[in-house]
Parts: C-alpha cells; structure tokens; sequence
C-alpha cells in the first residue's frame, strides 16, 4: 500500500467514526484530523489509479458536506423564534404558489375540454349533447389520467348537470357561479369539502354549456382535524412542508392573528388565503437531518468501500505463507475487516439510509435471536452477506494446489459455517447490544408519533 493509499485509508476511517458521533469538539477533531491526512497524502504523491482519485474527491465532499450540514443546522436550532417565523413564512408563500398554479392547471384543462367538445359538436350538431352521447364525447375529450380528486362536469343555460367524468364531488356548484365564466378560479368550502374549480363556457348552436372543472383539495371530519383523505392536495401539502394550514374563502375572518399569504388565479386575482394554524419546526429540522444523513451516506459509500477493500487486501498479503499457521492469520486479519464493517453498517444504520426505509422496518420482520442483525429484512440480509464473505475468504486464503474440492463441493461447509455464525451471533448481538445501552445511560429509543425516534429512559 503506497503513500496515498495509507493516509486516504486513515482518514476514511475517521470520517467513518465522525458518522457515528455527535457533533461537538470531539466531532470537529475527528474533522480536521481527516482533512489533514487527506492533504499530506496527496502533497507528498498524488494517486495514480482513477478509484482512488475519484475517493479522494467524494471524501473530500463528504466532509465538507458534513461540516455545511451540521453548521446549518446549528444555525437554525439557535435561531429559535425568528426562525420558526421565517420558514414558516417562506412555506405559506410556497404552498400559496403550489395552490396557485394547481388553479392554472385546472383552467388549462376546462380550455383543453371545452375546446374538444366544441370541436365535435361542430360535426355531431345537438344530437351530441344528449344523453348518452354527451357523456360519451366528455370521456374523449377528457385526459387518460387525472389527478387525484380532480373530475369534470358539463352544465346548462339553466344550472343543470347534464354529464360528468372522473371524481367531482363536494355538491353541484349553484348556478349563479356555473353561468358566470371565470377566468383564474374560485375556492370554496362546502360542508365537509374544499374545492376550487375553473369554468369555462361553450356552445352548440343556440344552446350554451359550461364545463366546470372541480379540484376536491380536502375533505374533512366535523372534528376539522381528523382528515378523511389523506392524499388529497391540502393534506399532501401539509404533510410535505411540515405546516399546517387552513384555507379561507373571501369573506373569511382567521381565528386569530396568524401569517397568511394568498392564493391568485391565472388572471393574478386572489381567489382565497391560506392562514398557518402551526409550524412544525422540531419535525422540519429531524427531517432535514434525515435527509443529510442520506446525503452523506451517499458521499461515504465509494469512499469506505475503497479503504475497506485496501484493508482486505493487507491482510490478504500478510497471511504469512502456504501453512495452516498463515492461512489462519490471513483468514483472521480479513474476518476483522468484515465485523468491522458490520459493526460499522449496524451502528451508524448506514444501509438504511441509502435503500428502502421498508426493507429495515422491524414491522416487517424482527426477531431477538440475532441481535442487531435480527432487527429488520436489511439488517439479516446484510448480517448473511458479511458471513458469507468470511466463509468465501477462508477457501480463497487456501492455495490452489490443496483444494481437494471445487466451491460446489464447499457448499455444505458453507452451510455448516453460516449455521456456527448463527449460533454465534446472538451472544455477539447480546454484548453489543448490553454495551450500547450502557453507553447510552439505560436509555432505548422508539418510534414517536410524528416519526422521529423518542427517547425513553
């Protein structure tokens, strides 16, 4: 192992511990300690091989990643108040915007609609507007797929529903708001709904239509709180910004003072408000940890893969000869680097950050009998990998000219193996488990209802 090899492994391992520990003087000694290994390395040589380069630089990213990250949020936590009110501001006006061009989108669509439907009832005349010819004209006129709570009515000179497509509920709209054609949209909030449409006027021959376009955002309990539906636009806004809101139609009063910002139609008129009811900032910053945790992760993946890989390969070297003696401590040194590796993935939950949160839920299988390994599907899955490894690494460490067996013939060594480690591994999985609680004053964590991790002594 050459010169930029031996110092980028050292400071992947720091920056492996700085994953795992918490941000304070330890954590930013742990920081400088790796940029510094980083760049007497690679003054003294620079590195030949494009893996190693292309570790170089991602370790570089990761730390400065992690120092913008934790500083950030530093930054937000001391804030405090003045914080909570700023984002809080910056997300009603986000989410005002998202309201805003959803109302566009649904005018486009009446456009797009009456437009179709004026198109055939040129050729069809006034037979096209009978049922059930006009329901079927509105189902061609209509996109494949619409979103979610989003449906299509045709109205009369006279306020009547004539026909209807996809999802519009929340009442008939009166027919004072159908006959009058609206340009940006209107919100309103009928028992147990909020809902915005767009209409739009058209013809045939003598006789006049409306097509209404009607955007269910909510529904709601008499409790106002309980939401009926969670993937309706009002709920999914709330639930992606962390905010909670309510929608006030003109002629609406706030219950009390609060920040508002307003919605606009595509003609720039405010066609409602929307009022913060409550920011929820402790969840918005465990999130954003979340997310950079993810992010590092992402950085640190090629980098201790490499410094993993190098370790693996010295202790490949130093097996000491063809003798049992050698072949023992080869096999040995390489079984370290791969707990070392488990023991790393089990602590920091690294894997789990980078795939699916449902392939390590306990909800979908957990068992005591493993330890850490036995925690989740990922955890067992990744557990099995480490073990086979090892088993793989013993028979590549024996010399070719005393292989008796080909691998085919090594899976039932393999097998026996795998069933030793699974022996071993719950009184392994109890010792690090009794020594993380230890560490951690008695302490357990367990789901919180607003889905960060709750400490509870």
């Amino acid at each position: 192992m050459n010169q930029p090899a031996r110092t980028f492994v050292a400071a992947a391992v720091l920056g492996g511990v700085l994953f795992i520990t918490s941000p304070g003087p330890l954590a930013v000694g742990l920081l400088i300690a790796a940029l510094v290994a980083l760049v007497v390395g690679l003054a003294r040589r620079w590195p030949r091989r494009w893996g190693l380069r292309v570790a170089h630089v991602l370790l570089f990213a990761y730390l400065a990643a992690w120092a913008y990250t934790h500083l950030d949020d530093w930054r937000l936590a001391r804030g405090g108040a003045a914080t909570s009110t700023r984002l809080e501001t910056a997300k009603l006006e986000r989410v005002a915007a998202l309201l805003g061009g959803r109302l566009q989108t649904d005018r486009a669509l009446a456009v797009r609609v009456a437009g179709a439907l004026a198109a055939e009832s040129a050729t069809g005349g006034r037979d096209m507007v009978q049922d059930p010819e006009l329901f079927v004209a509105l189902g061609r006129a209509i996109p494949p797929l619409l979103p979610t709570g989003v449906g299509v009515e045709v109205y009369d000179a006279a306020g009547s529903l004539r026909a209807w497509w996809g999802e519009p509920r929340g009442g008939r709209l009166p027919a004072d708001s159908v006959m009058a054609p609206v340009a940006g949209g209107v919100v309103r909030r009928p028992a147990g709904y909020t809902l915005a449409y767009a209409a739009v006027p058209w013809s045939v021959e003598s006789d006049s239509f409306v097509v209404a376009v009607k955007d269910l955002w909510a529904v709601e309990t008499p409790l106002r709180r309980g939401v009926g539906e969670t993937d309706l636009m009002l709920t999914t806004l709330e639930r992606g910004e962390d905010l909670a809101f309510r929608v006030l139609t003109p002629g609406d009063e706030p219950e009390q003072p609060s920040p508002s910002a307003s919605i606009r139609g595509s003609d720039g008129e405010v066609v409602a408000s929307i009022v913060s009811e409550r920011f929820m900032l402790r969840r918005y910053l465990a999130e954003r940890r979340r997310d950079a945790r993810r992010m590092l992760a992402g950085l640190y993946l090629w980098p201790l893969l490499w410094a993993t890989g190098a370790i693996w390969q010295l202790a490949r070297r130093r097996r000491g000869g063809s003798s049992l003696t050698g072949w023992a401590t080869g096999l040995t040194g390489q079984t370290i680097v791969l707990i070392g590796l488990w023991g790393f993935v089990m602590e920091s939950r690294f894997a789990a950050r980078l795939l699916p949160e449902a392939w390590f839920s306990p909800l979908t299988f957990a068992t005591d009998f493993l330890g850490p390994g036995g925690r989740s599907p990922g955890d067992l899955m990744f557990t099995a990998a480490i073990v086979f490894l090892i088993v793989l690494s013993a028979y590549t460490l024996i010399p070719e000219s005393r292989r008796r067996v080909s691998p085919l013939w090594a899976l039932p060594v393999v097998a026996g193996a795998a069933a030793l480690a699974l022996q071993v591994a719950p009184a392994t999985g109890m010792v690090v488990e009794r020594g993380w609680r230890s560490s951690s004053g008695g302490s357990t964590y367990q789901p919180a209802r607003d889905g960060c991790w709750a400490r509870r002594a």
